[in-house]
């Protein structure tokens, strides 16, 4: 069984694992649950999820409403060929990751970093601008 599959499976049957969301708990498990979906969806359809609206989650099956307000400070974001988590917008949470040089990024509110499929990397804020990052680094603070 997928892990896609595993995490939703447990997730509705109250599985031993107690997941946060239908997805995982952890950002990159979510994050992973979110590609695997969007991935199986371009392969039995032939093109990406649509990217707006409730139709971003209602294409992959997810229920929209799970997914429309952030989870742990954190806003996920499939958008067609691509796929982002946000730092949201509001809160006191501030959200880090590490780029390809070692070097701490912050994510200020709004900003996402990028999961390209293209070529499977992801991208600190904006794809164009070509800064890669390891997602395993991406870090939660909650501040004062």
């Amino acid at each position: 069984m997928s892990r896609t599959l595993t995490s939703l499976s447990n997730y509705f049957s109250g599985g031993s694992s107690a997941l946060r969301t239908p997805l995982g708990s952890q950002p990159t498990e979510i994050a992973g649950s979110f590609i695997d979906l969007m991935q199986q969806y371009y392969n039995e359809h032939g093109r990406w999820p649509r990217s707006w609206s409730d139709y971003r989650f209602a294409d992959l099956g997810l229920d929209p409403k799970v997914w429309d307000k952030p989870i742990d400070g954190l806003a996920y974001n499939p958008s067609g060929n691509r796929f982002g988590i946000a730092n949201a917008i509001g809160d006191n949470n501030q959200v880090y990751v590490t780029d390809s040089h070692g070097n701490e990024r912050h994510l200020y509110d709004g900003y996402n970093v990028w999961y390209n499929f293209a070529d499977h990397t992801w991208y600190y804020h904006n794809i164009q601008d070509n800064i890669p990052v390891d997602i395993n680094t991406l870090r939660v603070v909650e501040t004062p």
